[in-house]
């Protein structure tokens, strides 16, 4: 709390990721980062750990590897958070989609927010608003699906996702290290359209 540590929010880029959520079990090294280096984000650690300050900012060896093979853990498991879900639908998407026209946007951009962004609860839903034409909502739900709104397949349960980064993690760590990685930042997932 007073480092002011925002949840891992799944639809950012990974290296926005708050270092707090890959380190937190070692709250001396993330207070030199954060003071020494102005490190505080995952995408600013790989970024160090790649550069030719990254033996003076972690001596050890080891570490840098452990370091590196978290960032790593993160990007797998943000990409399996993603599988199966879409961005939330918001008023921008519905304006770049051309499916709404201006005498509805309003609407469905109310009807999108009470149904907290969900893209296949929105189609499933447009055709009770009245007067809204069947063919503006199959190219609406084309046009979601063409642009990560309304992905295949079904979204990965904190199990799935899990079993998915040790499997494509192999090498990066321990399975024991790799389930730690992953705990942290499911305890520090943003709970929004989390199934």
């Amino acid at each position: 709390a007073r480092l002011g540590v925002p949840p891992v929010n799944t639809w950012e880029d990974p290296g926005a990721i708050h270092l707090f959520h890959l380190l937190r079990d070692d709250p001396v090294r993330l207070h030199q980062l954060m003071d020494a280096w102005a490190v505080s984000v995952l995408g600013q650690l790989e970024n160090l750990l790649g550069g030719s300050a990254r033996e003076a900012a972690v001596p050890d060896s080891e570490l840098r590897q452990t370091w590196e093979a978290r960032c790593r853990l993160a990007r797998i498991w943000v990409d399996a958070w993603r599988k199966g879900r879409g961005r939330p639908v918001h008023r921008g998407a519905l304006e770049a989609s051309g499916a709404v026209s201006d005498t509805f946007l309003d609407q469905v951009t109310e009807l999108a927010r009470e149904v907290g962004g969900d893209a296949q609860a929105l189609v499933t839903a447009l055709p009770d608003v009245p007067r809204y034409r069947a063919a503006k909502v199959v190219e609406l739900k084309e046009w979601l699906e063409e642009n990560g709104y309304l992905p295949p397949g079904e979204p990965l349960d904190a199990a799935g996702r899990e079993a998915l980064v040790l499997r494509e993690g192999v090498g990066l760590a321990e399975p024991g290290d790799i389930r730690d990685v992953v705990r942290r930042l499911e305890a520090g997932l943003v709970r929004i359209a989390e199934g």
